[in-house]
Order: structure tokens, then sequence, then C-alpha cells
């Protein structure tokens, strides 16, 4: 169950935007690539992607991970 459709079955979500929003059903057969499947997608658009397209986008480093706030009861850091 995607999150949408959990937040619709508990119904959390205010009508106003409820009704903004595409239905969840929408999103049921949706999947997501795994890493071997991106890797192999960069490896073949990367090389001819600037003949083809023309418009070099620079690719960021992963953000480094830090700590938000110190975890109650000395826990330790609570991390996003």
């Amino acid at each position: 169950m995607c999150q949408q459709a959990d937040l619709e079955a508990r119904n959390v979500i205010p009508a106003d935007l409820k009704a903004k929003l595409p239905a969840s059903s929408a999103f049921s057969g949706a999947v997501s690539p795994t890493p071997d499947q991106l890797s192999a997608a960069l490896t073949l658009i990367k090389p001819g992607w600037m003949t083809t397209v023309g418009v070099d986008i620079p690719i960021p480093a992963p953000k480094k991970k830090f700590p938000l706030y110190p975890s109650p009861a000395g826990l330790g850091p609570v991390w996003c």
C-alpha cells in the first residue's frame, strides 16, 4: 500500500487537500527502479547526453547525513 492510500484508509487527509490529489489507485502499479537498473540507465544515457540534449546537468554529491537534534534519554542523535 502506498503512503497516500494508507492516509486515505485512515481518513487523515483533509477534504480540501484530498480533492486536489490524484487518486491513490493511479499509483498502485508504480514501481521504482533498482540501483542496478539506475546504474545501467546511466551507463546507457550518459555517453550520448551532450550530443543529443546539449545541456550539461551536474550531478551533486549525496548530502551528508547530520544529526538534527539529540534524542531524549541520551539514546543518540536523531538523523535525517
